[in-house]
């Protein structure tokens, strides 16, 4: 049997399903709350933009809204992995880890 490499079909990378809808976060470490997007959501993270620029490290709660009749909605516990500026100076996309489903 051949070894498995990184392109290989045996590869266990999570999909990442491409979204488009509304999301709150909060971060009590500075009391932060606002208002967001979700664009990438995976069973093991979670890509969104928002004007909030959390620290790497920090957990803060999200509420993912889906717009889709069919869709259910996610609250839970992330850990900030990384935080890029983008096109606009006020928006910066977040990446994160989920730690903890909540509902």
């Amino acid at each position: 049997m051949a070894i498995a490499t990184r392109y290989s079909n045996l590869s266990r990378a999570p999909v990442r399903v491409q979204v488009d809808c509304p999301l709150t976060l909060h971060d009590e470490s500075t009391g932060y709350s606002g208002e967001g997007r979700c664009l990438y959501i995976s069973t093991q993270s979670i890509v969104f933009t928002a004007a909030y620029m959390p620290l790497m490290g920090t957990r803060i709660l999200v509420q993912i809204k889906p717009t889709r009749a069919l869709s259910i909605p996610l609250d839970a516990h992330v850990v900030i992995r990384r935080v890029e500026g983008g096109v606009d100076p006020n928006v910066y996309r977040i990446t994160a880890t989920i730690d903890q489903i909540i509902k």
